[in-house]
């Protein structure tokens, strides 16, 4: 039995050897030789097309390109281009490139993309904060969190010393929530407590927001609590709403002193307003006296 198996072992081994010695055994070995060489080769040339080896492009400067121009100047330059991010320089052209990645001159790969940061055509702006009734400096400390510059103080009598009692921009009184460009400056309307000059209570039924402001204003008084009542829906109706009560009301014998606030309210409906007739007559009479 045990002579049987080294027969056999030995009958494989003969096999075998005369396989590695045969011509067969040397042609596959020369085939898979060449077929992994073709394989290498060919994966290396398709790496080197793919990821361009050895070809490079020089990214132009593109500092000071409108972003209209860029695809037109780009075109011909087997690159791309993405506008990546935006800021605000006043000194310098509205949608031009203030910077880019790669930067100009730095050698690429063909189809790259370069990112730029171009300088915004409309400047940011913030909402003005509620500013009335608080300090000058509690004010001063919170409009610089805003971004906002103080142009000018402004006194004014008023029933409160020292604190803000409206905003100007541009000129212009503003209320809390108007937009205002990012940097902006503003004058502070500021009380300096209330005069000793005393006024007649001033006729303002009928007399819409924008126009009842400034009047109290040319009268050296003030717009202090407003509130506009259910008629009064969108932007619009704001601006055309009147008023329909007022405090201190009005008469022809009641003053008020230099400085006073008025509490106003504003209605679209004109049937809101009571004893509208009594008030027309007092206030036509108080007109004649004055001319």
């Amino acid at each position: 039995m045990p002579l049987t198996k080294n027969l056999k072992l030995q009958r494989i081994l003969k096999n075998l050897f005369l396989f590695l010695i045969s011509k067969t055994f040397w042609v596959s070995i020369g085939i898979m030789i060449v077929i992994a060489f073709v394989g290498v080769f060919g994966v290396s040339i398709f790496l080197d097309d793919y990821t361009k080896h050895d070809e490079f492009i020089e990214v132009p400067n593109f500092i000071g390109f409108h972003h209209a121009e860029i695809e037109t100047f780009i075109s011909d330059k087997n690159l791309r281009f993405e506008i990546s991010d935006s800021v605000f320089a006043p000194q310098k052209q509205g949608g031009i490139v203030l910077e880019q990645i790669p930067a100009a001159g730095e050698l690429v790969k063909p189809d790259r993309k370069v990112y730029f940061t171009i300088n915004s055509v409309v400047p940011p702006s913030v909402i003005l904060p509620e500013l009335r009734d608080i300090t000058v400096r509690q004010v001063m400390s919170k409009i610089e969190t805003y971004g906002l510059t103080v142009d000018s103080l402004i006194y004014r009598p008023a029933e409160c010393d020292n604190c803000v009692i409206g905003v100007l921009y541009k000129g212009e009184e503003v209320l809390p929530g108007k937009r205002i460009v990012k940097g902006g400056s503003i004058s502070l309307i500021i009380g300096e407590g209330i005069g000793t000059e005393r006024l007649a209570v001033p006729y303002l039924y009928m007399k819409k927001f924008d126009e009842v402001r400034g009047f109290l204003n040319s009268k050296g008084l003030n717009l202090g609590y407003y509130e506009f009542d259910t008629t009064i829906n969108t932007l619009d109706d704001s601006m055309n709403a009147f008023v329909f009560k007022q405090t201190p009301t009005f008469d022809t014998v009641s003053m008020v002193r230099q400085g006073q606030a008025f509490e106003l309210f504003f209605t679209l409906d004109s049937n809101k307003i009571e004893g509208m007739e009594l008030i027309v007559s007092d206030s036509n009479k108080v007109e004649r006296d004055e001319e």
